[in-house]
């Protein structure tokens, strides 16, 4: 495909009225990335994942099928082509074939799918499927699920929607980590889908780094656990609550801050450190950098977006994680985050901190600088132009 005139790009993403985290930041950047490219011409349509209600944001005539006749039809068809729950969510053959008519009717050259949940919708014949995927499930839901056996089923089960998603021409991965989950599979396949990395697409759009001259007397740690059902972000939180005991952080004149939905009770019941700050969803994430000068990160998960990790660096703060939860992404450890993987070893970094504390601004000042490399503008140009190729 040439690249003379614009490409007709259809953009089509998930929408949960209950959530705006991380992947919906990624959603809104994504669309936001492809409009800033005038060789494309962009059209967004939202899949409402509870009531699969289609939102466009322009005009189309195409015809309305019946949905009692369409869905009678296509409830066992889509059991038996995706047995993986994920795949069906946004799926019903009333909303694929209104698509397929959109398709037609606009001139679609490419459709661009976000998550597994509308990866369905790009199987159209005679049009570029690329499709951005948010973690490498198979892997993703071993750490997730805690019942094991369900698990092991459930990773399972999703090894057959990966061999889908190798039908599309352009697959991007989140992390270098997970592209390497993704090759494996497509060798195994012998599929030639090309897979590029893709970071999370809100990233390339913050440029600003607030200059600190010092740390204040009392450090703020944070951590960012978005929803505390998910099993990763439970069991880090349990991890650290011992790490980060009322003693330690006295000694050491430190906060402990928490953040995210659905902290459970039973947690929240059994802290009785003073020095601990449950403060469940915060709307205004600008405040939560403003307010917190260290960010830390357990490694329970690996696979996923992993905001909690990049979002910090990209703020310019310092962040304390073992080496793996950096997803393949290039970040020395002691020049751009401070590595641990013990208690031991994450309360040696916060003494180190508070005994080093112009080094430790510095730290933070070359992450934010290393993260405008990895996630920056040029980096989102470049995928871009090889969206043209």
């Amino acid at each position: 495909m040439g690249i003379d005139k614009r490409i007709s790009v259809l953009y089509i993403s998930p929408f949960s009225p209950k959530a705006f985290g991380a992947e919906e930041q990624d959603l809104e950047a994504g669309l936001k990335q492809l409009r800033l490219e005038t060789s494309y011409e962009v059209f967004s349509l939202k899949v409402n994942l509870f009531t699969h209600e289609l939102i466009m944001d322009f005009d189309c005539n195409y015809i309305k099928f019946p949905r009692n006749y369409l869905n009678s039809i296509g409830y066992a068809l889509r059991y038996l082509g995706a047995p993986d729950n994920t795949l069906r969510q946004a799926y019903t053959l009333e909303n694929f074939s209104t698509i397929k008519m959109i398709v037609k009717e606009l001139g679609i050259n490419m459709i661009f799918t976000n998550t597994t949940s509308t990866f369905l919708f790009g199987k159209i014949s005679g049009v570029i499927h690329v499709h951005r995927s948010v973690g490498f499930e198979p892997i993703y839901v071993l750490k997730s699920v805690e019942n094991k056996l369900k698990a092991a089923f459930y990773s399972v089960l999703k090894i057959f929607t990966v061999a889908l998603e190798m039908n599309c021409s352009l697959l991007f991965a989140i992390s270098p980590r997970d592209a390497q989950y993704y090759n494996k599979i497509r060798s195994v396949l012998r599929k030639k889908t090309q897979i590029e990395v893709l970071p999370l697409r809100q990233f390339s759009f913050k440029t600003n780094y607030p200059v600190r001259k010092k740390l204040p007397s009392t450090l703020n740690i944070a951590f960012l656990g978005s929803t505390y059902n998910v099993l990763h972000n439970r069991k880090s939180l349990e991890y650290l609550l011992d790490v980060f005991n009322e003693e330690f952080l006295l000694q050491n004149q430190s906060v402990f801050n928490v953040y995210g939905r659905k902290i459970p009770q039973n947690i929240i019941r059994n802290i009785s450190n003073s020095r601990v700050s449950v403060n469940n969803w915060i709307e205004n994430v600008q405040s939560i950098y403003d307010n917190n000068q260290i960010f830390v990160v357990p490694n329970f998960l690996s696979s996923g977006m992993q905001s909690k990790v990049f979002e910090p660096l990209t703020f310019g703060k310092i962040l304390i994680c073992p080496p793996e939860v950096l997803s393949g992404y290039i970040f020395t450890p002691n020049k751009h985050f401070l590595p641990a993987k013990s208690t031991i070893e994450f309360r040696g970094c916060l003494e180190w901190i508070n005994n080093n504390r112009k080094e430790s601004i510095k730290i933070g000042s070359e992450a934010f600088m290393q993260s405008q490399k990895i996630f920056g503008n040029r980096f989102r140009e470049s995928i871009l132009s090889n969206l043209l190729k």
